[in-house]
């Protein structure tokens, strides 16, 4: 059975009550963190402009964009909302970015078709676990694809997306399948743009994939069904074939919840994962020194050479 079956079905068919208590607490805790970072992003000025273009752009009203009074599109809110929920860098992190992707792609169809809580969670839940058995089954050669300057949030987020939104709306096995594999045609981001604006349309570009292939999925729009593992699908395009192993994807599937174990880092400071050990040793230090700003002449900080492709700013 194909990675992108395996995980299609599990999309499809995975229900809250599959869930275990640690993993639902775990995604509610980062549903919120989520919401609320994307809500603080509404009142910047990067944020207004992504509220004004949704705005400007119209659409019908299904969905809510966060911060705001609007409602429009489910794949213009799924844009905003990830864009939003991204942009200041203060979203979740661990196996790179997955919440600020999946989460608007669920909100996005939750209104429209009346989800229940459970039905949200489950979602959430369900494209988390695509998301970090995609990235676990390349982390060999992810340092290889942010040398090259791909940003793993929007490339693994297009398909997790896509199994979340997909598991609100109820696609079926097959749909499903479509709608991951389309997603993944749109995988993109690039580490170019960190430090700027830039990085949170990644996010936001990777929830409306996700919306838009549900959409053609559930019109039944035809596509090949082997969209991730195929001679020329995702991972033979990004990671190039020996520097991935899908036989990771179904590692205790449905049983191991990856919310859990590894689990995702809620995070104390807005700006990129890579930083976030040096700044609490910085603040450690300055605790039990009683530093002052002015007392510093110099710092350093040792990071394996691979951080420097994601932190390159000196």
């Amino acid at each position: 059975m194909s990675a992108t079956t395996i995980l299609s079905e599990f999309a499809s068919k995975t229900r809250f009550s599959d869930l275990t208590a640690e993993a639902v607490a775990a995604t509610k805790r980062h549903i919120l963190d989520c919401a609320g970072v994307g809500l603080a992003a509404t009142a910047e000025p990067a944020g207004r402009i992504i509220l004004d273009i949704t705005r400007e752009q119209g659409g019908a009203p299904l969905a809510r964009v966060l911060g705001s009074n609007q409602r429009t599109s489910a794949v213009s809110a799924a844009w905003a909302n990830g864009a939003l929920s991204h942009l200041l860098d203060y979203d979740d992190t661990g196996f790179s970015h997955p919440t600020a992707c999946i989460l608007p792609a669920a909100l996005a169809f939750a209104e429209q078709y009346h989800a229940t809580g459970a039905d949200l969670v489950n979602a959430v839940c369900v494209g988390l676990e695509v998301f970090e058995r995609m990235s676990r089954s390349g982390r060999q050669h992810e340092h290889v694809l942010r040398a090259r300057g791909f940003h793993p949030t929007s490339l693994y987020g297009c398909s997790a997306a896509a199994a979340a939104a997909g598991s609100i709306v109820k696609l079926n096995p097959s749909q499903m399948a479509v709608a991951i594999g389309l997603a993944a045609a749109n995988a993109g981001g690039l580490t170019q743009h960190f430090g700027t604006w830039g990085k949170g349309i990644h996010a936001g570009n990777a929830a409306r994939a996700g919306v838009s292939s549900t959409l053609l999925a559930q019109k039944d729009y035809f596509a090949d069904p082997d969209g991730l593992d195929g001679d020329y699908g995702f991972f033979s395009a990004f990671h190039d074939k020996g520097n991935y192993d899908l036989s990771r994807v179904n590692e205790k599937l449905g049983t191991h919840w990856s919310i859990v174990d590894p689990g995702l880092t809620v995070k104390a400071y807005p700006c990129c994962g890579g930083n976030l050990r040096a700044l609490d040793a910085a603040q450690g230090l300055l605790r039990e020194n009683n530093l002052k700003f002015d007392d510093v002449v110099k710092l350093e900080v040792d990071v394996h050479p691979d951080l420097l492709n994601t932190v390159r700013f000196h």
